[in-house]
């Protein structure tokens, strides 16, 4: 979590595999929303945008989608 100029950012968010599934992500962001707008602050995360299982996460607490980027990676050859 990263907190500047009344935004939070959420970095790296993720659920150990063998507890996926449970509600845990989505009552953990559900809290830290909470907190964090409580606080004042607008919140916002990162996430990769091919990973469908995190996004519907996201979605079902809130989140929307409002600037998308693509990665590129650059291989030695």
């Amino acid at each position: 979590m990263s907190r500047e100029e009344g935004q939070a950012w959420i970095y790296g968010f993720s659920i150990l595999p063998e507890y996926q599934g449970r509600g845990i992500g989505r009552k953990a962001l559900r809290q830290v929303v909470k907190e964090q707008s409580s606080a004042g602050y607008t919140v916002h995360l990162e996430v990769e945008t091919r990973n469908d299982h995190a996004l519907r996460l996201y979605e079902s607490v809130g989140f929307e989608a409002v600037h998308v980027q693509n990665y590129y990676k650059y291989e030695c050859k």
